[in-house]
């Protein structure tokens, strides 16, 4: 028995008028749209059309019963530290904004080690979260290019998790099961009860999306995500999880 699904709320295939999602007995989260947007963008035009469609997203989310919303917090163009902080304030406003707009919960997701990204420190989304009173929505990919995953999994307030695997260094999006072994595992015991629970959590997901596929016309996305699913068992009976 599964419980929730992450719907991708980015085009050309996403529809936000779509409403069969409302009647899977599921917990409902979607990822805000990503490309071309910028929530905290010194443009204020871009930065106001990017709330813009994450309030879109937010009403669509009321229409199918979703229980949270993750959204990026942002990047910046210039890697300049007067710079960074002041997106960071523009990001605080917008996320403010988000949070009093709906009661649906906003969860900030921790970005890659990049210089752009906004919100791939501890301390900015500690930041975000105690100003705005968001959740947080902790991508382990993504903490592992920074080199400290375990303390964005030690935050409070987490929504949920996203689970994937990379060299330590680019944000590859690989199954855990796709390397042999790479620093996230040398980093996670598969005895720590935190991280058993997070390795499961994420397979219910991936498993109930499976059953919103058209079995009878299989696609090459849904051949991967069926590929993904099997990496993860693999690697949850090999480590001794399951």
């Amino acid at each position: 028995e599964f419980e929730m699904i992450e719907i991708l709320g980015e085009g050309p295939f996403f529809k936000n008028d779509n409403l069969e999602f409302a009647n899977t007995d599921l917990e409902i989260c979607i990822h805000a749209p990503t490309v071309d947007l910028n929530i905290a963008s010194l443009n204020t035009g871009i930065r106001k059309e990017s709330v813009k469609q994450m309030k879109d997203a937010l009403d669509y989310g009321k229409k199918i019963n979703a229980t949270a919303l993750t959204i990026h917090p942002g990047q910046i163009g210039r890697n300049e530290d007067r710079i960074r902080r002041y997106a960071l304030e523009l990001a605080i406003e917008s996320i403010g904004e988000l949070v009093d707009y709906s009661d649906i919960v906003v969860s900030v997701e921790n970005m890659p080690e990049r210089f752009s990204f906004l919100g791939n420190k501890v301390e900015e989304l500690e930041r975000i979260q105690n100003e705005t009173g968001c959740g947080l929505t902790i991508d382990v990919g993504h903490g592992n290019t920074c080199g400290n995953c375990e303390e964005f999994l030690d935050l409070k307030n987490i929504s949920y998790c996203h689970l994937n695997d990379n060299n330590g260094v680019k944000d590859q999006h690989l199954s855990f099961a796709e390397k042999e072994q790479t620093n996230m595992r040398q980093e996670f015991s598969v005895e720590d009860d935190r991280y058993v629970t997070r390795f499961k959590f994420s397979l219910k997901i991936l498993l109930q999306t499976l059953q919103l596929i058209n079995a009878e016309k299989p696609t090459h996305s849904s051949i991967q995500l069926l590929n993904t699913v099997c990496s993860q068992m693999e690697y949850l009976i090999t480590e001794g999880i399951m």
